[in-house]
């Protein structure tokens, strides 16, 4: 699906920029070679980044008490994102 009109970027080149370490907007567009135009699609994008940056990592100490479990990091691309979840990476 075409993501930004004016750039014709779709969800893969835009997921590819994320893969590759964007973690902004502006990186996002640099990483496809873009430039940004009517802003229309900065939304779309803003989300991508969200859902995409949101990882896992193991905890790596078994003295916390953690074994086996996953640590919630908090994803680089909050300063962009237009929603309030904080509460969830206190």
């Amino acid at each position: 699906m075409i993501v930004c009109i004016c750039n014709v970027l779709n969800e893969s080149q835009i997921s590819g920029a994320i893969e590759a370490g964007a973690r902004t907007v502006s990186d996002v567009y640099d990483g496809c070679d873009a430039i940004p135009r009517c802003g229309q699609c900065r939304t779309d994008i803003s989300q991508m980044l969200h859902k995409y940056s949101t990882t896992f990592s193991p905890v790596p100490s078994r003295a916390d008490g953690f074994e086996g479990r996953v640590a919630l990091q908090t994803p680089a691309a909050c300063s962009e994102c237009p929603r309030s979840c904080n509460a969830l990476y206190a």
